[in-house]
Formats: C-alpha cells, structure tokens, sequence
C-alpha cells in the first residue's frame, strides 16, 4: 500500500486545482459510496498545530514522541478507511499542510508531498480579492486596499515560502516535490507526467485532462466579480494561447494597481528572486519612482492629561490617544498599555476588547480616543505605549496593525499620605472577618 500524498501551499497558489486533478487518477480517486471526496482534510495540521513548540522540552520526551507517532498512526488509518481510494492512498490538500512538513515526513515515512508556489505578486493580489479575504481586508474594493493589509498577505506567502525554498535546497529530502502554478497551468501534459513518476503512479490522462480544462478557484473569472460564487469554478483556458491570456489578466490588474506589487516587492523581493520570478511592475515600461510609502492609518499624539508633574493614588489618569487615517480605515481600534520603569506591562486594553465600536475612518479624518484609570500604582514612573489596528473577528483572526509607538508618554505617581502601595499597583478588595467561637466556628451575630 502506496503512503498519503499531502498538498500545501499559500491560500491561492493552485492548490484545488492540483487536488481536482488528481483525484481524477483511478488509483487516487476516493472509492465510491464511502470515500469521502473533501480536499481540506485538516486533521494532521490541527493535530500538529496544537503541538506548540514552545514546548519543546515536553516535545523531545520519549512518552511524548510515542505518543506523536502512534497518534498520527491513528489518523493515518482513520484516514485511509474513511478519505481513501480503493487501493487505501488518500490526498490531504489542506493549504496549512506545508506548515509541518517536517512533522509529516517524520512521522509519516511513506508519505510524499506536492508543495505549491505562485508568484507572490500574484499570489497577493489573488489573496486580496478572494471572496474569503475578510480575514484580511476590512472594505471591498480594490482602491481601499491599505499597505498593512497587503503586508499581512504577503506574510502568509513569506512563511510558505521559506519552506519551499527549504525543499529546493534538498532540506527534506527526496519526498518533496516543488509545483509551480504558473507552469502547470501552461505545461500540464509535462507537469502530470513528473508528479506521477514521483507519486509512483502510472501515468493517466484524466490528470492532465483535469489541469487542462482551465484554471480553478481563480479570483478574477472572466466577466464576473469576485464573490463565493466563483469558489470551485472552472474557468475555462484550454488553448496555450489562452493561457498566456489568463497570466496578461493578472498582471494587466497589477500593473493598474503598482501599490501592491511595491509592497510585495519591498517586503519579499530577495525570495522573488531566489524563486527566480520577475517583479510583474517592469512589464508595465519604465518603473516610476516609489512614493514614500505610508502608513494607512497612524498615531499623531499620545499624551497624558491633565498635564501635572505628578499623580496621587486613586487621582484620575487619562491616556488620550489621537490617530488618523490615511487611507480609508474600517473596524478601527485603539490600545493603551502602561509600562513601569523597568519596562514591564502592567496594564492596558484595546477599545474591541471592551466592546466599544469606533466610528469607520475616511482617510484624512483623525479620531481622538480616550481611557481613564486611577492611579492606584506604587510611587514611580510609568511610561504609556499604544497601538492603532484594524480588528472585527474574536480571536484578533483579522487583526491588522496600523501603527504601534512604545514609550511615548510617561507620567509619575508620588507618595500618598495614608494610602501607601506595597506591590506594583493596588486592587481593591472587599474585606470580610468573623469572629470565631471556641468551638471555631463563626459567632452568630
């Protein structure tokens, strides 16, 4: 029995489309009336996500590496009974699974896996605009793109990125096999042909066919919008020539939209060029000179009021906080944190985390926020930071950060007769006593 073949990538580099043309090989085509035919298989990635390597000492434990391997055994087989092909080989196509492919290939000897790539302009621009991209962006709409949405796109490229040059550099060894998006789209026969021999499965003309009939899950369908509606549609590019067509259509997009492609440049330039891809802004003639990049939104003052030399205990502190936008800014939030003299954080809060929503920014407007707080801290010197995001989702999953400025205001509280401080703040407490009986009990009344 031929191991699992695992499918990772960043979100949008082609990873459906490899995994719909796969499973159109008898061998690797889950059996039918119980294989179950999912392409984001997450098991192994969620079962390795939860293993932080900040725990790396209980990592390296032997009750805890034979745990590792006999749990991944278990879900190898849960795997091939319930997501296999008859033959018992199952494709995971999971984008997250290029994140643990060390984890994978020691711990699953026989598995092999397909690494996508895509150019990170494309990518990027792709990510942008996918009809899931709320987890990134905040406004619809191309022009209300900010320069730190794209930085948090280009991100997730950089960090699968990283990996894939691990894998050409031969880091992993012989089970890791590098796609390139660009190529299986114009070269499918050939590209079929060599993922087969290293999948060691015979060649079958229902892969190529499948890669042949265009392009999958693309952000930019021909004569549609990006919507949910585009997900799994096939757009058809079945001629070379209309492949090369489909390419002129995104970096057509690109070159109309230089902002991105700068970001992308500016922030991954040295892996575009390990990877051997050009920046797509050249194809539009004579590169204009960059502007100055800038901040979509930023923090113009921190200041602490009223402006007095120094604080009594329980004396009202007010952290004001002025921020503007740049650019158009959607679900805007606002932090504080004070820090005493050694630099250690005390205490702070984010307007999204006490639920208090703050108006939409058009850019060039600025917005003042402000939190009060008694000074209930022992005499010293405290100094304030703060930060400006973009957050609307539990668990921050699309937070963006603005602007973040550590150490900007500073204020002292001094000694306060009859109110002394012993620890680092104070925190009132509901104090109780009763009195007890000889037979230690609480007496009645």
């Amino acid at each position: 029995m031929q191991g699992p073949i695992f499918i990772g990538g960043a979100p949008r580099s082609g990873t459906t489309a490899l995994w719909n043309a796969l499973t159109k090989h008898p061998a690797l085509m889950p059996r039918e009336g119980y294989g179950r035919t999912d392409k984001e298989l997450w098991f192994f990635a969620e079962f390795f996500a939860g293993r932080s390597r900040r725990d790396i000492g209980r990592r390296t434990h032997p009750l805890d590496q034979e745990f590792a391997k006999e749990a991944v055994q278990f879900i190898d087989g849960f795997m091939r009974w319930h997501c296999a092909a008859p033959g018992g080989r199952y494709i995971a196509a999971l984008v997250d699974n290029i994140l643990y492919t060390e984890e994978i290939l020691r711990l699953l000897p026989d598995a092999r896996m397909l690494l996508m790539v895509r150019h990170p302009q494309e990518n990027v621009w792709s990510l942008l605009n996918a009809f899931f991209s709320g987890f990134i962006r905040k406004a619809k709409g191309a022009d209300l793109i900010t320069d730190e949405e794209i930085g948090k796109a280009v991100e997730i490229w950089r960090e699968r990125a990283a990996i894939v040059l691990k894998a050409m550099e031969g880091e992993y060894g012989p089970r890791v096999m590098v796609v390139r998006q660009e190529r299986f789209i114009i070269e499918p026969e050939a590209v079929s042909r060599q993922m087969l021999e290293f999948l060691g499965e015979e060649y079958h003309p229902g892969v190529a066919a499948a890669l042949s009939q265009g392009v999958i899950n693309t952000s930019f369908p021909p004569d549609k919008e990006p919507s949910e509606k585009s997900f799994m549609e096939v757009v058809p590019v079945m001629a070379p020539g209309e492949r090369e067509a489909f390419f002129a259509r995104t970096r057509a997009e690109l070159i109309a939209h230089p902002r991105v492609c700068r970001v992308v440049r500016e922030m991954v330039g040295s892996e575009m060029r390990q990877l051997g891809y050009e920046d797509l802004t050249d194809l539009g003639g004579a590169a204009a000179p960059a502007p100055a990049k800038v901040r979509a939104g930023e923090i113009v003052q921190i200041s602490v009021v009223p402006n007095r030399p120094s604080f009594a205990v329980d004396d009202l502190v007010t952290v004001r906080v002025v921020v503007q936008a740049n650019q158009n800014i959607s679900h805007p939030s606002v932090s504080y944190v004070i820090h005493d003299e050694l630099g250690e954080r005390l205490f702070g809060t984010t307007t999204f985390d006490e639920r208090v929503r703050l108006p939409d920014m058009p850019a060039g407007t600025q917005q003042t926020v402000e939190f009060a707080f008694p000074a209930r801290l022992r005499v010293g010197l405290y100094k304030v930071s703060a930060s400006f995001n973009s957050v609307s989702l539990p668990g921050y999953v699309d937070n963006v950060l603005h602007h973040q400025v550590e150490h900007a205001a500073e204020f002292r509280v001094h000694f306060t007769e009859g109110h002394p401080v012993h620890y680092r703040f104070s925190v009132p407490a509901e104090i109780r006593s009763f009195v007890h009986s000889e037979q230690g009990t609480p007496a009645a009344g």
